[in-house]
């Protein structure tokens, strides 16, 4: 049975579609069939990459920022966002890269964006003054290489992975065990009334006791909630152990 891999879902926005392929070719491959990717997942990841030719990525494409709008709405209604966007930046129809990159930061601030161009039409400084931000953000010229496109599939999925995280919701603290105080000095009976109690109480604390000074001790110890007491043990009564309580 193969083992299961996360697939990190990836968008590429640029109006032809030799591009669409050409990121497909590179992305949607399989780690069991391509030992280099093994490697840059070890590096990039700390952690080996699973015995099995999987895809890694999942890629959708978007011939107009228009349309690309269109399917991070879908994956964000989904619950399935993307991690990185690949954003051409000239596309005669419609939006340019800058526009549309905008347009995504509005439904998913977090997204990771590389824009893609073969021309030097704005330069960083400008970029940024229109965005207005750039920590998720690199630009990758054309034609690209194999690997400046999977190295920053890789580390911007990472980088993807860690700002979510972050914003998830802290687990609200475990509330503490319950403390139940058995007080019983006939060893079988204590016995099955312990096995009894752990069985219906999972989430519950079972003290046990066959005397009062053990009972008392029991609660020097700590705060008792519940108690089961024995009437008569050999050192006094329940009765008078759960008045001295009270």
């Amino acid at each position: 049975m193969k083992n299961s891999q996360a697939i990190n879902r990836v968008l590429i926005i640029d109006d032809h579609r030799f591009v669409h392929e050409a990121f497909r070719r590179v992305l949607e491959v399989g780690l069991g069939a391509e030992p280099d990717l093994r490697a840059l997942h070890q590096t990039l990841f700390g952690t080996p990459a699973p015995e099995n030719s999987d895809p890694i990525f999942k890629v959708d494409a978007a011939l107009t920022g228009e349309e690309g709008l269109g399917l991070l709405r879908k994956s964000l209604e989904e619950e399935q966002p993307y991690a990185v966007a690949f954003v051409d930046m000239r596309m005669p129809s419609g939006w340019d890269g800058l526009e549309t990159v905008a347009r995504l930061w509005e439904k998913s601030p977090e997204l990771q964006i590389v824009i893609c161009t073969a021309y030097a039409d704005h330069s960083w400084e400008t970029i940024l003054q229109r965005l207005g931000r750039g920590e998720n953000l690199a630009i990758l010229r054309k034609p690209f290489e194999r690997e400046e496109v999977l190295q920053l599939a890789y580390m911007f999925t990472r980088k993807w992975q860690a700002q979510v995280a972050r914003q998830q919701p802290a687990a609200p603290p475990m509330e503490p065990s319950f403390r139940f105080l058995l007080l019983e000095d006939d060893p079988l009976t204590q016995k099955l009334l312990e096995r009894q109690l752990k069985n219906r109480l999972a989430d519950t604390i079972i003290l046990t006791a066959s005397t009062v000074a053990e009972a008392k001790a029991h609660l020097v110890a700590g705060h008792i909630d519940f108690f089961l007491l024995d009437v008569l043990v050999p050192d006094g009564s329940g009765i008078d152990y759960l008045c001295e309580v009270q």
